[in-house]
């Protein structure tokens, strides 16, 4: 509604080079035939309609030389286009009416929520991003995967307990860590390495089978002891050496050579309870 405006007042045609929200002023250039350079003007539109740059709009020019834009061309309200703040940061809409994005004072994407990829997206140009709840609780629920990526380091921290968990029954894989307590359940576990370190003050394992292959074994203890009902062990050679005393009891001992059977000492002593028997086709004393 152009009533109010006095008679003879001219208007033209514009287009808008530079946006001033705080002021709430627009710099328009004048289309071709109006040889001026850009001006100020002040919007004279409704509060619901919003101009953006680059585009056309119609401007009156008061008697004392104030330049008023009093409409859009081809526009639409703001409240389904965009949306800007004082400091300049901005929400609008796509091309296609169905993009939404919020922008900072510097054009930079904050946030974007597209249907049509069906993606929601969150972006901190700079500075950091922190959601708190201090008096709750915070979960993320996806039907999907959930990935944690950062080009430095991943830190997860709990006062009183983290926990892993994966499946569900008797096929759950399970790690906890607590204050005292670190419990890994799983119903297979696998672990490569091309190098390790344990360092255990106390240590118990109890398992039903264990077998092992390596190329090489070395124990440094001061003490080892082993309990079994059966030992067998198959080797190509055994060779043991042994400081001080080799000490073997039982009930009965038995050693069996295919081949030749000799023990060497400085002094050696054979003594029995009962009877002591030697038996071979030749025996040599001397």
């Amino acid at each position: 509604d152009y009533s109010l405006m006095a008679p003879g007042r001219p208007f033209g045609r514009a287009e808008v080079v530079d946006l001033d929200p705080a002021g709430g002023r627009v710099r328009v250039r004048y289309a071709e035939g109006r040889k001026v350079p850009p001006v100020w003007a002040v919007s004279a539109l409704p509060g619901e309609w919003e101009v953006v740059l680059g585009q056309s709009i119609l401007v009156a020019q008061a008697e004392g030389g104030e330049v008023y834009v009093c409409g859009v061309l081809g526009g639409s309200p703001k409240a389904a286009t965009q949306l800007t703040t004082r400091s300049g940061a901005r929400a609008e809409l796509g091309e296609d009416l169905d993009t939404l994005r919020v922008r900072s004072p510097a054009g930079e994407l904050v946030f974007e929520y597209d249907p049509a990829a069906r993606r929601t997206r969150v972006c901190v140009p700079e500075g950091d991003l922190e959601i708190a709840a201090p008096d709750g609780s915070i979960r993320f629920l996806s039907g999907r995967d959930i990935r944690l990526c950062s080009e430095r380091a991943v830190e997860i921290s709990g006062g009183e307990r983290i926990g892993l968990s994966t499946g569900a029954g008797t096929l759950e894989s399970v790690l906890e860590l607590g204050r005292k307590l670190m419990r890994l359940r799983a119903p297979v576990l696998r672990i490569q390495a091309d190098r390790g370190e344990a360092t255990v003050a106390e240590m118990n394992v109890r398992g039903e089978n264990l077998s092992a292959r390596w190329g090489a074994v070395k124990f440094v203890t001061d003490r080892l002891e082993t309990w079994s009902l059966d030992v067998i062990t198959r080797a190509r050679d055994v060779r043991q050496v042994v400081e001080r005393l080799w000490q073997l009891k039982g009930e009965r001992i038995r050693a069996v050579a295919r081949g030749a059977c000799q023990l060497q000492g400085r002094k050696m002593v054979l003594r029995a309870d009962e009877d002591v028997k030697v038996q071979g086709e030749r025996i040599e004393l001397g």
